[in-house]
């Protein structure tokens, strides 16, 4: 892809704070992003989703909100917006409290945008409101990106992708790219 969830890789390695990746295009109703109700020791109990638990740890953390247009019904995230704002808390109705925002916490999303995308949607600009900052990834020059494969890029026999074979394969990328994009 072109980066968007390297970066928050990236903002968590040089930050040091702890990353939470929610799949929220997974959910197709609130409860999936909060938790649900389960049978413990022949009790019922609240189980809190991993969104839930990583809103309520205490100090800072990076959590993304990872395919945000992928989510396939807007009372899904409607239940984020109070978590967004200044509220900093979402009250779960079935739980009868409330999950509190404690902060620090770096709240971000990434989403593959555009309509050569399949299975996306456009987001409710109320929610997107919540992201004051949008940062768009492109794919690296070619040059770079041949230097980033043929660094990255190693045989089971730990040898290197030749530059060579890099710039042909970034060639190759390129010419599919254009053909998806017409």
């Amino acid at each position: 892809g072109t980066g968007n969830t390297s970066w928050v890789f990236w903002m968590a390695a040089t930050t040091g704070w702890p990353l939470y990746i929610e799949s929220v295009a997974m959910s197709s109703e609130p409860a999936d992003l909060w938790g649900e109700r389960a049978l413990s020791h022949g009790a019922t109990v609240w189980q809190p989703s991993g969104l839930a638990r990583a809103l309520a740890t205490p100090g800072p953390k990076i959590i993304n909100l990872s395919e945000l247009n992928r989510v396939p019904d807007d009372t899904v995230t409607n239940s984020l917006f109070a978590a967004l704002d200044q509220v900093g808390k979402v009250y779960i109705k079935s739980l009868g409290s409330w999950v509190e925002v404690k902060a620090p916490a770096l709240i971000v999303c990434d989403m593959n945008v555009g309509e050569h995308y399949s299975g996306t949607r456009r987001n409710d600009w109320a929610l997107m409101s919540r992201f004051p900052y949008v940062l768009e990834f492109d794919f690296l020059q070619p040059e770079q990106e041949a230097a980033l494969l043929s660094k990255r890029v190693v045989s089971t026999a730990g040898l290197r992708l030749h530059a060579a074979t890099a710039r042909w394969l970034v060639g190759l990328a390129q010419e599919i790219r254009t053909q998806c994009r017409e």
